[in-house]
């Protein structure tokens, strides 16, 4: 936990009533200020005239953003907390282009600049994440949160299943498990779904706490073990990726045990890409559900 020093200060300012935003789409690049370069998507709407999105990354988003436009200032401000940082967006338009500035957390920050463009993309998802060479099934023996130790092996399953890459202290990992549980209650048993927790905790008890909160917190039903509790753990020994490029990340499997897909990342509720990955994903699932049932 930490605090924020707040000053505040007479000004002009003047939310006004905002009814439409220049442009829905930016695709802008993030200056860090040590030579890194990243490429994401400012996303804008209106609700309730307000001023509503979200930034996308290759790998998530900042969830729920809502502000104004900041009349006096030629300018616009959102703000949100994502269950981890605040996160404070603010930025101008110029024609085409926009510049800004976000600040996330107690010393997180960037500045991005960018141009409108509603049918820019990020890196696909699902080609992000490889199988190491040496794949040949998925097998582990990790904790649950009973204190049982659950066994999964690939070549034994008989219906499709999802592995999910998740951590109790991940935002975008809670808006997945929650459309994980959704599927899972959906199909009443015709799929499974396991939740790994890669954990910060540094012992397996107080880990196990954490992702018992974070299932309590959104009612999920469906397994969660823990795949590491301490930093010093090998994250990437428990699965055979060539690494964990981000949380969360998804693996489906078909009824024979076979990787369909690796998910990277999630566009949570608050992305244009949500709607048509939720309904995407269940079609797959039919999918393999049928193909299952022979």
């Amino acid at each position: 936990d930490y605090t924020l020093p707040l000053t505040l200060l007479p000004g002009n300012y003047n939310p006004g009533q905002t009814t439409d935003v220049p442009a829905t789409q930016y695709y802008i690049l993030r200056d860090y200020g040590n030579g890194t370069i990243r490429p994401a998507l400012l996303q804008l709407g209106i609700k309730d005239n307000k001023v509503v999105g979200t930034i996308a990354t290759s790998t998530g988003d900042l969830r729920f953003l809502t502000g104004e436009r900041v009349v006096d200032e030629g300018g616009y401000t959102l703000m949100g907390f994502d269950g981890r940082f605040i996160n404070n967006v603010e930025f101008v338009t110029i024609g085409d282009s926009v510049f800004g500035n976000v600040w996330s957390g107690k010393t997180g920050y960037y500045r991005f600049k960018g141009i409108a463009d509603d049918n820019a993309t990020l890196e696909d998802p699902e080609e992000m994440s490889k199988l190491r060479e040496d794949y040949t099934h998925i097998e582990w023996h990790l904790p649950g949160l009973d204190g049982d130790t659950i066994h999964f092996d690939s070549r034994t399953i008989t219906k499709p299943t999802i592995l999910a890459i998740q951590g109790s202290w991940c935002p975008n990992c809670m808006d997945e498990g929650r459309v994980l549980d959704m599927y899972y209650r959906e199909f009443d048993g015709a799929i499974d779904v396991f939740g790994l927790s890669y954990e910060y905790s540094g012992t397996l008890e107080k880990a196990t706490a954490a992702v018992q909160k974070m299932e309590r917190d959104l009612g999920t039903s469906f397994p969660m073990v823990i795949a590491t509790f301490d930093p010093k753990q090998d994250r990437n020994a428990v699965l055979p990726l060539e690494q964990i490029r981000s949380y969360p990340t998804s693996i489906m499997l078909d009824h024979q045990g076979n990787v369909v897909k690796i998910h990277t990342g999630f566009y949570g509720p608050s992305t244009r890409e949500y709607e048509a990955y939720v309904k995407e994903t269940r079609e797959e699932l039919e999918t393999l559900v049928a193909e299952s049932n022979g």
